[in-house]
């Protein structure tokens, strides 16, 4: 299984306080013929999906530069809680804030846009309203930023006109 804190200074715990969990030990396939075997398709479909999930979530602590798109110097909204969650875990490389009102963020630089970022941003978090999230992903696309965790509001959630 992987395990995006390996590699890190950060434990599983810390995983958790950010709200990514991250299960101490991996589901067991039964193994026959030295083959994997899942109960069935959904449960198999269901493993790649997450072992792809934390692959991408784990880029974003080795990364040697970081966008935060959505960043916010407001404390009660979710596009600061990851600048601070970054903090927290103690993640050495460079953050960079894109939100187009400010010059700097929690004493990072902020650009207007992603297409503004240096092209050594290897990872983003899109902390961004559901309507911006397609064309975000495809800046960052276009960037070369090829990381990419999504933290979107107003999908589904939201009722039928998030469907």
């Amino acid at each position: 299984m992987y395990r995006p804190y390996e590699g890190t200074n950060l434990s599983q715990r810390d995983f958790q306080l950010c709200g990514l969990v991250v299960p101490e030990e991996p589901a067991t396939p039964a193994t026959r013929g030295g083959r994997h075997r899942f109960a069935s398709r959904e449960d198999a479909m269901a493993e790649q999906h997450y072992q792809a999930d934390m692959e991408t979530i784990g880029k974003l602590f080795t990364a040697k530069a970081l966008a935060i798109v959505g960043a916010t110097p407001d404390l009660t909204k979710l596009g600061s809680s990851a600048i601070v969650a970054m903090h927290n875990l103690g993640y050495k490389g460079e953050i960079y804030a894109v939100n187009p009102r400010y010059n700097e963020l929690m004493g990072h630089p902020c650009v207007a846009s992603i297409a503004e970022l240096p092209d050594h941003v290897e990872a983003a978090m899109l902390n961004i309203p559901a309507e911006a999230a397609i064309g975000a992903v495809e800046e960052c696309a276009r960037k070369g930023i090829r990381s990419i965790v999504l933290v979107a509001q107003g999908f589904g959630e939201a009722g039928e006109a998030g469907k």
